[in-house]
């Protein structure tokens, strides 16, 4: 998450959308009184030259969630309503498989052997990530950028703010693979994600 009062933007991350990638882009232009999280420590392996300091982390003496909702960053930090505020999110199907081989990587070589997909989608482990960028059902985001095509958004979004910032691709360790996903398991997926497709235009 970054909240930049010298350029008065807002970002709201979300889960496997390159968003860690959004954020050492944006962290190059931020001010020293912006708030930038912390990127996981997979995303500085990625990194060539590694620029990357998170600042003004912490609230209450807690470090803030990297991927805490807009709803908490309103209640929370005072002034940033009328604020530029943008998001990232990605096709459900492919987001939930990224991050089904995501949580694969963290377990153990034998508990992962029993851990399937369809396990899985019955979890809290699907990135549902609507709560992030909407207040009581209604998007607090002005705009989406979208996974697919995350260049030529994120150019254009750095026009709109009037800064100039690289996109770096960090943190890639899988491709989109929709192979996987047998049709019950997409119509699964577009269940879980009904709410977030109204407003990304996905499962159109």
């Amino acid at each position: 998450m970054i909240v930049s009062h010298k350029h008065r933007f807002v970002f709201i991350k979300t889960r496997k959308t390159a968003s860690s990638s959004i954020e050492v882009a944006l962290s190059e232009v931020c001010g020293p009184d912006d708030i930038i999280t912390e990127v996981p420590p997979e995303a500085h392996r990625d990194m060539a030259e590694p620029k990357w300091i998170a600042q003004n982390q912490r609230h209450n003496g807690v470090d803030i969630d990297p991927h805490c909702s807009g709803k908490w960053i309103l209640e929370n930090i005072p002034d940033v309503q009328d604020y530029v505020w943008f998001t990232v999110e990605r096709h459900p199907h492919t987001k939930c498989l990224s991050n089904y081989h995501y949580q694969l990587g963290r377990l153990q070589l034998q508990v992962a052997k029993q851990y399937n997909f369809n396990q899985f989608l019955d979890s809290d482990a699907v990135p549902l990530d609507i709560d992030l960028w909407c207040n009581d059902g209604v998007p607090i985001v002005e705009g989406i950028m979208r996974f697919e095509h995350i260049d030529a958004d994120f150019k254009q979004l750095c026009g709109f703010l009037n800064i100039t910032t690289q996109l770096p691709h960090i943190n890639k360790n899988y491709t989109d693979k929709y192979s996987e996903i047998d049709p019950l398991q997409k119509q699964k997926i577009d269940k879980l994600f009904h709410n977030s497709n109204k407003f990304t235009g996905y499962g159109q």
